[in-house]
C-alpha cells in the first residue's frame, strides 16, 4: 500500500510579477493501492481538485520520494479556467498558485517489517 500527504500552499500570482503574497495553506493524508504512478496522480489530482493528470506535468524529487506540481487556481482554489487565465493576463482578475507537494511512503503490515528493521533500513512502518 502507498501512503501520500498533499500538503499544498497558496500564493497570489501575478502575470508579470510571477509569485506574491502567501494566501493559505491545506493537506490530505491519503491511503490507498496504486499500480502505477499515473492511477497516484490521477487520485492526487482528483483530490485537491487541481493539477495535471499528466505525468509529465509533475515533477520527481528522487532524494526524498517527493513528487510536484503547480496550478492556477481561483478564490476558491478552484483550477482557473481559459476565461479566468485571459482575464488574469490582462490584470482584470486576481489568481493565485497552488504549489503541491506530495511525499509518498510505502506502506507495509508491521508483521513484515519488525521495527529493529526498520530503523536499519531508516523507513517508518505504519
Amino acid at each position: 500500500m502507498i501512503r501520500f500527504f498533499i500538503a499544498s500552499t497558496v500564493h497570489v500570482d501575478d502575470y508579470e510579477q510571477g509569485e506574491g503574497e502567501f494566501v493559505n495553506e491545506w493537506d490530505f493524508d491519503v491511503r490507498g493501492t496504486y499500480d502505477s504512478i499515473e492511477s497516484l496522480i490521477a487520485e492526487v489530482s482528483s483530490t485537491c481538485g487541481c493539477g495535471s493528470t499528466d505525468v509529465k506535468d509533475w515533477g520527481l524529487m528522487v532524494d526524498n520520494g517527493t513528487i510536484t506540481t503547480n496550478c492556477l487556481v481561483d478564490e476558491d482554489n478552484l483550477e482557473a479556467d481559459q476565461r479566468q487565465i485571459e482575464k488574469w493576463k490582462r490584470g482584470e482578475y486576481t489568481l493565485y498558485i497552488c504549489d503541491i507537494m506530495v511525499p509518498i511512503q510505502i506502506v507495509t503490515e508491521p508483521r513484515d517489517v519488525t521495527e529493529e528493521d526498520a530503523d536499519l533500513m531508516g523507513i517508518q512502518v505504519w
